[in-house]
């Protein structure tokens, strides 16, 4: 008796077969014979390594991650903030929204090329702080509630005469009701932040007599005692202030800031 065998994912398959019997067979016979072999060895093939779900799954992943590396190289960022971009699109917002707020401003006119540079950059520099801001603030676990939200949103819609009247005068800022509800909540958290960080100032009496003698002239009749408490609130905003700058200034030096041409 002849043995034929053949591997197939690792499994050896033997075939006993009468010699002669192979060669007697007719060709519609050995073609079912093979389709047969080769639909059991594929059934053992596929038992005897069940990891498929597994293999296809990691390359979904990787898959996804290669096009998300690749978004993140080729997309429309201009800076990136320890890994979080700013993007050209929301420079090109900001930024025309800060030359609108300049009366008879036209930053292509002769002569403002520099000045929009200027406030191009600023504006950028801007953005960046925003981002670290926001950062240290959910490293510190703090954040706008929504009940904080809309009181500040009410409180404006009554200073400007109504939901109406407070959405025109953000669309012509090129602004939604929901982009300014965001802006609020980040405002809130930033000055929650900074309250935060700034707790620990405080202002001697000293500091308060040094900043009166140093702007006597300005106070005309007013005496030490009648400008005094008036005075001492605005040394400890000048001192909080001051430390806030210096925190914002160590989160820069300490952050990673990625910088490419505005260009791309």
């Amino acid at each position: 008796m002849a043995t034929i065998t053949h591997k197939i994912y690792g499994t050896i398959s033997e075939i006993a077969l009468v010699p002669g019997e192979w060669s007697e067979m007719n060709m519609e016979e050995k073609t079912a014979a093979k389709t047969e072999q080769s639909q059991q060895g594929a059934l053992v093939g596929r038992s005897s390594w069940p990891y498929w779900p597994q293999v296809l799954v990691a390359i979904g992943i990787l898959i996804v991650a290669g096009l998300w590396c690749w978004w993140a190289e080729s997309g429309n960022w201009v800076v990136r903030v320890n890994g979080t971009p700013v993007s050209k699109t929301e420079l090109q917002q900001e930024t025309s929204r800060a030359e609108s707020s300049i009366y008879g401003f036209d930053p292509n006119a002769p002569g403002n090329k520099q000045i929009a540079q200027q406030i191009s950059g600023e504006i950028l520099q801007k953005l960046v702080d925003e981002v670290l801001l926001r950062q240290a603030a959910s490293r510190a676990g703090i954040s706008a509630s929504p009940e904080e939200v809309d009181t500040q949103v009410l409180m404006d819609m009554m200073n400007t005469g109504g939901q109406d009247q407070l959405e025109q005068v953000l669309k012509s800022h090129g602004y939604t009701l929901d982009q300014y509800r965001q802006l609020v909540a980040e405002n809130i958290t930033i000055s929650k932040l900074g309250d935060y960080v700034t707790k620990n100032v405080t202002v001697t009496e000293s500091d308060v007599r040094a900043a009166y003698d140093a702007n006597r002239a300005q106070f005309q009749q007013q005496s030490f005692a009648d400008i005094h408490d008036q005075l001492q609130q605005q040394v400890l905003m000048s001192k909080k202030n001051d430390a806030f700058l210096s925190y914002l200034d160590g989160l820069q030096q300490n952050s990673f800031i990625e910088r490419r041409s505005t260009g791309k």
